[in-house]
Parts: structure tokens; C-alpha cells; sequence
């Protein structure tokens, strides 16, 4: 999961090398339509560089990855259902009450604790 998270500062930087990249483009290329598109899109990468340089936290820190499991079809976290030993390696199960997705099962490291108590 911490690739879903945004780091501002980086995300401004990339808008503003954009917006130099496509107003570079724009005046090399001959057969551009005009220069309406082009300060249409320099307006929008401004207007969004303004509002992420305005919030008061520029770094979003990601998160520590969960230790239960993400629902691939939903993203919500899963529900653990409870162990399943097979040739002496124990798999923790989960399912998703939403989308009832089952399909999940994570093998206890040593040294793990098993759930429940």
C-alpha cells in the first residue's frame, strides 16, 4: 500500500518540469493549433501547484504496510478466518465481507505470533 501514497513536494517538482516540457514542445512544433491549448494547460498545472504548495504538510509519510491483508477486488482490509496447517507450514486465511473474496492466505514466519490468542 505505500505506493498509493502521494509525496507533494515530488508531485510539485514533476508538475512544474511538465508544464516547462510541454511549453517547450509547443514552441518548437510548427503545426501546433495555437497557443489557447497551451495556456489552458499551463493555467491547470499552476493552479495545482498552488494548492499543493498552500496545504501545511508538503510530505505525505506513507503508512506501514498493514499486517492483515488488502482486498484486491475492493481494497478493504480482509477479515481473518483462521488456520489451515499443511505439511507443517501453518497459512493464516482471510476473506473480504464485502466482495466475499476467500482467496487469500498469508504462511506464519517463525517466531510470528498466530491469531487468536
Amino acid at each position: 500500500m505505500p505506493d498509493k501514497y502521494i509525496n507533494a513536494t515530488k508531485l510539485i517538482e514533476r508538475l512544474k518540469c511538465e508544464k516547462r516540457r510541454e511549453v517547450a514542445e509547443a514552441a518548437s512544433n510548427p503545426f501546433s493549433t495555437g497557443p489557447a491549448p497551451e495556456i489552458r494547460i499551463s493555467q491547470i498545472y499552476d493552479g495545482v501547484v498552488s494548492v499543493l504548495e498552500k496545504e501545511p504538510a508538503a510530505n505525505v509519510v506513507p503508512r506501514p504496510a498493514p499486517k492483515w491483508p488488502i482486498c484486491q477486488n475492493c481494497g478493504r482490509p480482509m477479515v481473518y478466518c483462521g488456520e489451515e496447517n499443511t505439511d507443517g507450514i501453518v497459512w493464516k486465511r482471510y476473506s473480504c465481507k464485502d466482495c466475499y473474496n476467500q482467496f487469500c492466505a498469508r504462511r506464519v514466519m517463525a517466531g510470528e505470533e498466530t491469531w487468536p490468542k
